[in-house]
């Protein structure tokens, strides 16, 4: 069989080599997208098939000249166009060095979850054709493939009432349509070696073909009944998609984007937010329906986050960067023993910075002009470049500054000037031959061409344009900074001692209005202009003053217990303490704002050994060193942290919430025990009602027995009315123990609550007085006027200030604190000597602590905190919110029961009417004793609701007082925290 030679289809129509005919086919169209360039060879070739029932043919290849590949690239498009393979979708792309999703490595995965299905899909679908019509069919993939194609689907929905009558779970109806349909799996055998699947399933399901009779399958209840499925569930058929993808536990689809050949990511990143919420605002994007971004989007913010922080001061000042520069920096202070020169050197850093988005923007014009060269962007490997040249172009720079202070140190008489000059021309040909060296070793990543060069291509570029630029700018830049503050130094010299204490108290003073963390604000709240109920029964919206409501019930008595109760009752008491505590503990907060000072006193004797060696040769102790040494010392020492950041201030303005908060807290008790006191004093009321109403009923009774009886002796009735009569009015007695248990309760009760001992208010309240009335009108305000007066809602309010506040507490230690300490004293060996001028002792200096390294221990205490700060807000809304509750149901139960005394009222008066027509009638003998029976027992029946009604009137009203939030006015009841 001869040789013959394959070549590309667009050449057919020349018959190379004397092909057959029927070989190949001359195209009857042109082919505008062939390639105007040869292809490079191609050293394999591969097939591949997948998808659903194999509709997808992956065709690749390796081409033989790596620096090529994008030529290929060309040749695949050309093939698989519209003119070519008619009905086809086909893309052709380049395969990334490290895939992280698409066709680029830097595809971005868009998760559209929710619960509701159909609104997922009608999200990702709107989404899915925004971004198809913005950057073409081929950047867009969906998961699942046809989340948007709709197949027949069985929903069954169990009749949970029905089920719980049967003794039946969720849990077993699941196991028997899995036993009806593919099997339910119960465990696995081992058979030989091999784990096989051990299945229930049903003797009908195996030949069953379809499930549109699925409701007629059998289930057995624990008590043997035999019952269709049909019967204890719902079985409903709707469309949904084939495949049904989940995210954290909730319905999902997916989007994978893949931005455009030279788009950055985060470009592509920031465009699809925008697309999101432009979808949201239109409500294409339906409410329910959240979007999270995953894939290489996720890890590029999780890798810029680590490297450069997220925006915020906090995240700057943890991140990798930041902490290379200070790690630079504080090694540099401790070698040169100055806060001062590494600082000059540092400032070579942002030189290096610029030259390293300058390399950066060359290499990226440079890759958008050659074809062969992947387009460069900013990575995550160039971001690591930045942070290598920290470390790095200093090193120039501390060449300068060290030969200049060597020059210094051993000419004194040199000017710092020519000193500079002198270390310049000396160093200059050092820092040019280590730049050339570094830079000819890092060119090549960035010249040289070919696979995988797009991964280091950018950190190449960031080098060398950082060394080379930092290069002869710190030869320029850093001799004139260091002359400056030799400059500077020289004026320090000259400025006066009042002078410098007046500069550093003022740079204090400024820097005592800054504080880090966030200024709290408050919540905004939305609440309606008027109460959804609708007012009624004297209700109305008018401004209302409820700090002594229980006096519109004008009764003496109450207004007396409650005056007591304010002095006496221990709960308040207990808050007024704590409200002491809270303002010593932001007292100490407010001490650490100030210096303390520490007075000290001491006496040592001691004496060396003759014997010890002391570790320099042929030097030891002599007899005069060994004599006992006395040493007598006193004096002050103190310490000062400037609080400098705010981090003090911050715990002042915490401490002072918590104030606040506790202030509420007392508040909110004197709601609770005002509202108790007087519900319990009505209850009081209502039971000696309720008692001198049984009693009365009782006095009736008795007459009605004697009448029964009477008649009975006289022949005119039988025994059954006597029988009768008396049953009534032994049970009518049975209830007064009841009541005068009740009774016994309430004034026990009520005792407490004002702080005496029980039995103490017996005689003060023994007699019987009426149920307090409500007044004709009752104010109740407006909604908002309850988020001002609601002590709970001021104390959850409170509480999210201090959680505020302590953010910035612990963003606090992310800075360095500063210290001023300073200790006078006298010393001297003998004990006369102690005050005796020369005997002075003294010491002055500042000092300075920064945890530079705590493995996430101070940025993940700030995460907790805000975390705590999101808790306490929403505890905020949900307590606006049940303050809202309280009041609107208040509000119904008051209206309601006002209409049920009316009615019990209008009961009553019938009742005794009733009773008092029964009474003549029997006397009479026109009528059986069960008709006057029947009427005394309403009566009383009548007269206890109507007591019981009256007195829950009462207190409904002081629910919705309670609800409201009044009655904590502490100095309107003489009272004081």
């Amino acid at each position: 069989m001869s040789k013959k030679k394959i070549r590309p289809f667009w050449e057919a129509h020349e018959n190379p080599n004397g092909m057959d005919s029927h070989l190949y086919e001359v195209p009857s169209d042109t082919t505008p997208n062939s390639p105007l360039i040869t292809p490079p060879p191609i050293r394999h070739y591969f097939l591949g098939g997948g998808g659903r029932r194999g509709s997808i043919l992956f065709h690749g290849c390796i081409s033989a000249d790596p620096r090529r590949v994008a030529d290929l690239v060309s040749l695949f498009k050309a093939s698989t166009t519209q003119d070519t393979l008619p009905g086809v979708y086909s893309f052709a792309f380049q395969s990334p060095l490290f895939r992280m999703g698409g066709s680029s490595g830097s595809a971005v995965k868009i998760d559209l979850v929710g619960s509701d299905l159909e609104d997922v899909s009608q999200s990702a679908l709107a989404l899915f054709g925004t971004l198809v019509q913005e950057y073409g069919s081929f950047a867009v993939r969906p998961d699942p493939v046809n989340f948007n194609v709709q197949a027949p689907e069985l929903q069954i929905i169990p009749d949970l009432d029905r089920m719980t009558d049967l003794n039946l779970t969720v849990e077993d109806l699941g196991l028997t349509i899995q036993a009806n349909s593919d099997g339910a799996l119960i465990g696995d055998y081992d058979l030989g070696g091999d784990i096989i699947d051990l299945k229930l399933i049903s003797k009908d399901a195996i030949n069953q073909t379809t499930i549109t009779n699925f409701g007629d399958a059998k289930m057995t209840t624990s008590d043997g009944v035999i019952l269709n499925l049909d019967t204890i569930s719902d079985f409903k058929w709707r469309r949904a998609p084939e495949q049904i993808k989940r995210v954290d536990r909730q319905r999902a689809v997916t989007l994978e984007f893949t931005p455009p050949v030279g788009m950055p990511l985060q470009k592509a990143i920031n465009g699809i937010n925008q697309k999101v919420a432009e979808l949201k605002k239109a409500n294409a994007i339906l409410p329910g329906v959240e979007i999270q971004l995953a894939g290489a989007a996720s890890k590029l913010t999780e890798v810029k986050e680590a490297l450069l922080g997220d925006g915020s001061t906090v995240g700057m000042l943890s991140s990798a960067l930041f902490l290379a520069v200070m790690i630079v920096y504080l090694l540099m202070c401790i070698l040169f023993q100055s806060w001062i020169y590494p600082f000059v050197i540092m400032f070579s850093v942002p030189l290096a910075t610029f030259g390293g988005f300058l390399g950066l923007s060359l290499v990226h014009y440079w890759s958008e002009v050659d074809r062969y060269m992947p387009v460069q962007n900013m990575d995550v490997l160039t971001i690591i470049g930045f942070v290598i040249l920290a470390g790095v172009v200093v090193n120039n720079a501390i060449l300068i500054v060290a030969q200049t202070l060597n020059f210094l140190r051993y000419d004194k008489k040199l000017e710092p000037r020519k000193a500079i000059s002198m270390a310049v021309e000396s160093r200059v040909r050092p820092i040019f031959m280590s730049m050339s060296t570094s830079v000819g070793g890092m060119l090549p990543l960035v010249l040289m061409p070919g696979s995988g060069s797009e991964l280091y291509r950018g950190l190449g570029a960031v080098v060398v344009g950082g060394l080379f630029i930092s290069t002869i700018f710190t030869l320029i830049l850093i001799p004139i900074l260091l002359g400056l503050m030799f400059d500077l130094k020289d004026k320090l010299r000259s400025v006066t001692r009042f002078q410098q204490v007046t500069g550093v108290l003022l740079l204090m003073f400024v820097f005592s209005g800054c504080a880090v963390g966030k200024n709290y604000i408050q919540p905004r709240t939305m609440v309606s202009e008027d109460w959804q109920t609708g007012l009624e029964r004297g209700l109305v919206s008018k401004p209302s003053d409820l700090k002594q409501w229980w006096t519109s019930f004008e009764d003496t008595q109450l207004n007396e217990l409650i005056r007591e109760a304010v002095d006496g009752n221990y709960d308040i008491k207990v808050a007024v303490a704590r409200i002491k505590e809270a303002r010593a503990r932001r007292g100490i907060a407010i001490a650490d704002l100030f210096p303390s000072i520490d007075a000290l006193g001491s006496y040592s004797k001691t004496r060396n050994s003759e014997t010890t060696d002391t570790g320099i040769k042929n030097v030891s102790f002599n007899k005069r060193q060994t004599i006992p040494m006395e040493i007598y010392s006193t004096g002050f020492d103190s310490a000062w942290e400037l609080d400098i950041f705010g981090g003090v201030r911050r715990s002042i303005e915490a401490a002072s919430a918590e104030v606040d908060e506790i202030h509420a807290e007392l508040h909110d008790i004197m709601v609770t025990l005002l509202s108790e006191l007087a519900v319990n004093y009505i209850e009081l009321r209502n039971t000696q009602n309720r008692l001198g109403i049984a009693k009365a009923n009782v006095k009736t009774q008795e007459e009605t027995f004697k009448l029964t009886k009477a008649r009975f002796d006289s022949g005119l009735t039988d025994e059954l009315d006597t029988a009768q009569a008396e049953t009534n009015l032994e049970n009518t007695r049975s209830q007064i123990p009841v009541l005068e248990e009740q009774l016994n309760h309430a004034l026990n009760r009520i005792a407490v609550l004002t702080g005496k001992q029980p039995g103490a208010l017996n005689i003060q309240l023994t007699g019987i007085g009426s149920i307090p009335v409500p007044p004709e009108e009752v104010a109740i305000g407006l909604p908002a006027a309850l988020l001002r007066r609601r002590p709970d809602i001021r104390m959850a309010e409170r509480a999210l200030a201090a959680e505020t506040a302590r953010i910035g507490v612990a963003e606090s230690d992310l800075y360095p604190k500063f210290f001023l300490k300073n200790s006078f004293g006298f010393s001297a060996s003998n004990g006369g000597d102690v005050f005796k001028p020369g005997s002075q002792t003294y010491g002055v200096g500042p000092s300075v602590t920064w945890r530079i390294f705590s493995s996430g221990q101070i940025r993940n205490n700030i995460k907790a905190q805000n975390e705590r700060e999101k808790q306490a807000l929403y505890r905020f809304h949900n307590t606006v919110l049940s303050a809202l509750e309280e009041v609107e149901s208040a509000v119904i139960s008051y209206s309601r029961e006002m209409n049920r005394r009316d009615t019990l009222q209008k009961t009553v008066k019938a009742a005794e009417k009733t009773v008092k027509l029964a009474k003549i009638q029997y006397t009479n003998g026109l009528t059986d004793f069960n008709n006057l029976l029947l009427a005394e027992r309403s009566l009383f029946t009548a007269q206890d609701q109507l007591s019981i009604s009256e007195a829950r009137v009462s207190k409904n009203l002081i629910s919705l007082y309670k609800a409201l939030g009044g009655g904590w006015d502490l100095d309107s009841q003489g009272g004081s925290a």
